[in-house]
């Protein structure tokens, strides 16, 4: 197996207080995982990847993903950010920044921040997964990197050999329908021309992908390619079932009751096991992992050892 640049994704800024050993080593083998209690979900999906990657995970980590795109609730402020990349650098860690979407109101302030990291750490990675963010990074003078929710690849396409696609044409099988869709799922989305030239423009080198059931075709260059692992996020957005959100002095809190409760759908057959914390939906993919880690467009395998949330 070729070599693979080891990250860590870390969602939570208090990861700083219980990850002193990995601070030490640097090895994937001594992170603690989530501050919350660790659902049985996360402990089968993390062991099994472990158990997959094998050596693979000799190799000391150098790098880490700072931040949490899924919920605006959940952005870390900017004294998080800059106390967690002062530990890296101290550390001897390169750290990615992570944002999501981005408010209009809250541009200016990410700007500032990316802008703050910058003049005190020189010209870092930061994740996007806000157009508007990706496409101001460059002038920041930081390094674009597509965040994984900017364009994905079809998450659990609604096909199966129970449910095959009606044909239009009678002279082609339902089947032959169904391989072909599952084909164009499988596409890379950032290898359409447009999506090349957009990139190019923008000064971004690398995207961020998760690992779908149909597979991620490749064409043989293009960005560079990061993997996040084991969980796939599937859907978010929406009301948040547990948020409880308040109005204090004119602005929305959260009491982040997502920390601490999570939802485990159940159906009537059989499908992907899914977990859903606040608003967002993840899939353990760990099944997945043996295709995606010989995959010829992956260099660098984001490691998550608990959901990212």
């Amino acid at each position: 197996m070729r070599q693979l640049e080891l990250v860590v994704h870390f969602g939570d800024p208090s990861w700083a207080r219980r990850e002193t050993s990995f601070l030490r080593t640097h090895r994937a083998a001594d992170l603690e995982g989530p501050a919350r209690p660790r659902l049985e979900i996360e402990t089968t999906a993390w062991e099994a990847s472990v158990a997959q990657l094998g050596q693979a995970l000799a190799v000391p980590c150098g790098r880490l993903y700072l931040g949490n795109e899924f919920c605006p609730y959940l952005d870390w402020t900017a004294d998080e950010i800059l106390s967690s990349c002062e530990l890296a650098a101290d550390s001897g860690l390169q750290f990615s920044l992570v944002f999501g979407a981005v408010r209009e109101r809250d541009f200016s302030d990410k700007a500032a921040v990316v802008r703050d990291v910058v003049s005190r750490f020189g010209a870092i990675e930061v994740v996007a997964n806000d157009w508007g963010l990706l496409a101001a990074l460059a002038g920041l003078g930081a390094r674009p990197v597509a965040g994984r929710l900017l364009f994905r690849a079809k998450r659990l396409p609604r096909l199966s050999r129970s449910v095959l696609p009606d044909s239009l044409d009678p002279g082609i099988s339902a089947g032959e329908v169904s391989r072909a869709q599952l084909v164009e799922l499988a596409e890379c989305p950032w290898d359409t021309p447009w999506e090349r030239a957009m990139a190019e423009r923008l000064g971004v080198t690398r995207a961020d992908v998760e690992m779908v059931p149909q597979g991620l075709a490749t064409k043989p260059s293009g960005l560079s390619l990061s993997l996040h692992l084991p969980f796939t996020s599937v859907t978010g957005g929406g009301i948040c079932p547990v948020s409880q959100i308040l109005v204090r002095e004119g602005r929305t809190v959260c009491t982040r009751r997502c920390r601490s409760t999570a939802i485990l759908p159940r159906f009537p057959v059989r499908t992907w096991e899914l977990v859903q914390i606040g608003q967002s939906v993840f899939m353990p993919a760990h099944s997945l992992l043996r295709h995606y880690r010989v995959h010829e467009r992956i260099d660098r395998l984001i490691l998550e050892p608990g959901l990212p949330m």
